[in-house]
């Protein structure tokens, strides 16, 4: 594989064979120029655009995420039983990434964001609300609990559509 783009120290728009996937990892884009070599054992996270989605947009979202948030969203993920989405869909991962990154960041701000949907939701999607509840719980499991009780609605929609199918402490982002 080799560098098609930095986006960050940590993120990279790489090809591989004819096809243009994000790599993360500490350090895989520091001092990396377009056309050299991927340092393969620094990459921790691979995504491939899929749906006709644009990888430089998708590169340019995940270099504003923390890796460790990454690394918890999939984590938490697995745990539920959503494995095969982390590998099959990588947009809902970068949406409930960056998802939990804005929650953080508003957390450590002291802003508390109501969500009037909260009983349409869990009303008309009751499967992906309990998903997405088992989810928060997860990470909620992970981060000390800071997360609101009601974010499963709100975890439901980061996804960007109307149904989602089946460490160390990251507080400050």
């Amino acid at each position: 594989m080799e560098v098609l783009r930095v986006f960050n120290n940590n993120v990279v728009l790489a090809k591989d064979g004819n096809s243009e996937v994000i790599l993360t990892g500490r350090g895989l884009g520091f001092q990396a120029k377009p056309g050299q070599r991927i340092d393969e054992r620094k990459v921790v996270k691979r995504f491939v655009p899929s749906d006709g989605r644009d990888p430089d947009h998708m590169a340019e979202l995940l270099a504003g995420i923390p890796p460790e948030i990454i690394r918890l969203i999939t984590e938490a993920m697995t745990k539920i039983g959503m494995a095969a989405q982390v590998e099959r869909r990588p947009a809902l991962v970068m949406a409930l990434a960056d998802h939990l990154t804005g929650a953080i960041r508003r957390i450590n701000k002291g802003i508390s964001v109501e969500y009037p949907l909260q009983a349409e939701v869990q009303s008309l999607y009751a499967r992906e609300y309990d998903q997405a509840k088992k989810l928060v719980d997860v990470l909620n499991s992970y981060l000390g609990g800071i997360l609101p009780e009601g974010g499963g609605g709100r975890l439901r929609d980061a996804s960007g559509q109307c149904r989602i199918h089946h460490g160390r402490p990251v507080t400050h982002v």
